[in-house]
């Protein structure tokens, strides 16, 4: 995760990742697949990042005193590289988004692969509140309103739902943890996370001059606008 002066853009500032995952990564040759960052947000004073990563957690950065320095000698026990972590989520078939809930960003929200909605308490990373969000099985983009309580979602269905906290009952966490467990085991699919970026990545090698086409890579397929 690189933060970028916009005066500067030459290099990044300042750069974070959760120090396992930088491991992993450094070992890519080994790996079939790097991790990467999905979505990452500042929170409402610019203390703190929010990071989503593909078949992994999402991670809360302190911006002073995560940042990641390459070729570190801190051992792994000293290099954690991030504060919390928000688990229970599957991010892996599409590129799910995350944010912050609250005016001063007491909650983490995020989408997921099971047609849930997920909201964690910041500090304590408890799940507090889970909704069936998507009737087609993945949420992937959340928005947050700045000042009111207010939330909106979409994924594969054809509509963009919106959220108020106008339920009178307390919530219902029945079913909860088997879908939690169903997350955590389920393999990523080998089309989106395998087989589409590897023939991506064998174009742009193949054809170095072609940075400057309108072709993008969306998380999910070749994509020609």
């Amino acid at each position: 995760m690189h933060v970028y002066d916009r005066r500067r853009p030459s290099a990044p500032a300042a750069s974070y990742c959760p120090f396992h995952i930088a491991m992993m990564n450094n070992k890519k040759r080994q790996q079939p697949l790097n991790k990467h960052l999905t979505c990452a947000i500042y929170n409402h004073d610019g203390t703190k990042i929010l990071g989503s990563y593909n078949d992994e957690d999402i991670y809360l950065i302190d911006t002073k005193q995560d940042e990641y320095i390459e070729d570190s000698d801190m051992s792994a026990e000293d290099a954690v590289g991030y504060r919390r972590r928000y688990t229970g989520h599957r991010n892996s078939a599409t590129f799910k988004g995350v944010s912050f809930f609250g005016p001063r960003s007491q909650y983490v929200v995020s989408g997921s692969d099971c047609s849930y909605l997920y909201i964690w308490d910041t500090e304590s990373e408890a799940i507090v509140q889970w909704l069936y969000a998507d009737i087609n099985g993945v949420v992937n983009s959340i928005e947050a309103h700045p000042r009111f309580p207010v939330l909106a979602t979409s994924g594969l269905d054809r509509d963009v739902k919106i959220w108020v906290p106008i339920k009178q009952a307390d919530p219902d966490y029945e079913g909860m943890e088997k879908v939690i467990r169903e997350n955590s085991v389920t393999m990523r699919s080998p089309l989106f996370n395998d087989f589409l970026p590897a023939i991506y990545s064998a174009w742009r090698e193949d054809n170095p001059h072609a940075l400057g086409r309108n072709l993008d890579f969306d998380g999910n397929a070749c994509t020609a606008f």
